[in-house]
Order: C-alpha cells, then sequence, then structure tokens
C-alpha cells in the first residue's frame, strides 16, 4: 500500500479514458491504469469504515 494515494492519477486516467474509448488505447496504457486502480484502491483500503 503506498504512503499517500493519489486520487488524482485514477481521475487523470479516467479522463483520458472518457476521451480514447478504445481497446487499443487502453492495452496502451494498461500500466497507468494499473497504477490508478492501485491507488483508488489503496486509498478505499484507508478510508473502510470499521
Amino acid at each position: 500500500m503506498s504512503a499517500n494515494p493519489d486520487l488524482g492519477q485514477a481521475l487523470r486516467f479516467l479522463d483520458d479514458l472518457s476521451q480514447n474509448n478504445s481497446k487499443a488505447w487502453f492495452d496502451q496504457n494498461r500500466s497507468a491504469y494499473e497504477a490508478a486502480r492501485g491507488n483508488f484502491c489503496s486509498l478505499l483500503k484507508r478510508s473502510s469504515w470499521r
């Protein structure tokens, strides 16, 4: 889990995806997706109420 999850990274990825919604673009940007997803999941884990 990263020290400070970057929600902005996930939002930037989603914005880029909305403008380039094709499998070819996604395949070329899969590493950005995985990084954004990891940061978002980390943020959710930190904010989960127990």
